[in-house]
């Protein structure tokens, strides 16, 4: 089977086509749009405190876990502080697919905004985190 010019500008074009149905079935409602803005500005703080960390982290080391029992468990290098936002921003695309998934076949506002939420959840649980590994290492 030869790949020729048609049959990859039709995969584009199905691509786009795809794509606009998946926004627009995000955007179908205003708690869609309210949910989608706050886990869109949380996950940016997550990013940007993570920048944060990782800009102060100028020795190099840094404390990743602190427990209380046993004190500091797990040090690493700098680049590990951005493997939360790494992770917030894959549970965001993971439930953004899922709401588009569920709302294709089932118009269900409930299910939607359950996702919705979990997402902002766990932003900002990760945002707390982040906090946390700031005060534990800076202060």
């Amino acid at each position: 089977m030869a790949i020729t010019w048609s049959t990859i500008l039709n995969y584009a074009d199905l691509a786009k086509q795809r794509f606009a149905d998946f926004i627009l079935v995000l955007l179908n409602s205003r708690q869609h749009k309210i949910y989608l803005a706050a886990n869109l500005l949380a996950n940016l703080f997550v990013w940007a405190a993570s920048a944060v960390v990782y800009r102060l982290a100028a020795q190099g080391t840094l404390i990743l876990h602190y427990n209380v029992d046993f004190g500091v468990d797990y040090l690493g290098e700098g680049y590990n502080v951005f493997l939360l936002p790494v992770s917030a921003t894959v549970v965001l695309a993971l439930n953004f697919y899922l709401v588009y998934a569920v709302s294709r076949y089932r118009p269900d506002k409930i299910i939607s905004n359950l996702l919705f939420a979990g997402a902002l959840a766990v932003n900002l649980l990760i945002l707390v985190s982040e906090y946390f590994l700031y005060l534990i290492n800076y202060q």
